[in-house]
């Protein structure tokens, strides 16, 4: 039996104006993805039930504390998930500087877990006793600040992060661009980089394929003294 039939996806998406020549590229890749979804292309597709959202981000210095996260509750249909795709858009300074991914990954790992007896909450991740994935897809056009700032997490680095990922066990896909930086995030067990510049290679590799592909490598959020209750 698979163990993975149920997913949070989160696309984390860069709002910074420089992504205003990748916004549509983006969001295509997404829209395609979101109706591959729907219609089950891959007759082995591991995703029975999900929930999607689209969290937009910027620096949380210039941007403030009111507009540098645009989050949203998990939508449980494409419509819903592709009206909060619409109300994504680039604005603020044009320059390539390092923006606040970490900051914005740290928020969204730690959203919270609905209880495990409760229905799923929209503003929470489902609860880790449901064979289940959590997966985050960034996109992003510039290197990420070496350090958090925001209250909760100030000072925290990107190793700190990766941490983080391995311990919460994300799988965490980055579309970014050629920095060294991102060399390092992606260490984490259960990531990929690729770059955002990278057209072709962004539609060939749709978010679809990078579900059913990650989720057929066996990895589970099941605790070990409950995984025998879930045999493979």
């Amino acid at each position: 039996m698979s163990l993975h039939r149920i997913a949070d996806i989160v696309f984390l998406i860069d709002e910074s104006g420089s992504m205003a020549e990748h916004m549509n590229m983006v969001k295509d890749s997404i829209r395609c993805s979101l109706h591959e979804f729907e219609s089950l292309a891959f007759k082995n597709f591991p995703v029975k039930e999900w929930r999607m959202k689209v969290v937009g981000f910027r620096d949380c210095e210039s941007a403030g504390p009111e507009r540098w996260l645009d989050n949203n509750p998990f939508a449980a249909s494409i419509e819903e998930a592709e009206l909060q795709l619409d109300g994504i858009h680039p604005d603020g300074g044009s320059g390539i500087a390092p923006r606040s991914l970490l900051d914005a990954l740290y928020t969204v790992i730690n959203i919270g877990t609905t209880g495990r007896d409760e229905s799923p909450d929209p503003n929470k991740w489902r609860h880790k006793a449901f064979a289940y994935q959590r997966i985050v897809f960034v996109f992003t056009d510039a290197p990420f600040k070496p350090e958090l700032s925001i209250p909760d997490a100030a000072g925290l680095n990107a190793e700190m992060i990766v941490r983080l990922i391995e311990k919460e066990k994300l799988i965490v896909v980055y579309f970014a661009p050629d920095d060294p930086c991102y060399f390092n995030l992606a260490s984490a067990m259960r990531s990929d980089w690729w770059l955002l510049s990278e057209k072709e290679l962004l539609f060939e590799r749709r978010i679809d394929r990078v579900v059913h592909n990650h989720l057929n490598k066996g990895y589970s959020f099941i605790p070990e003294d409950e995984q025998d209750a879930f045999p493979c």
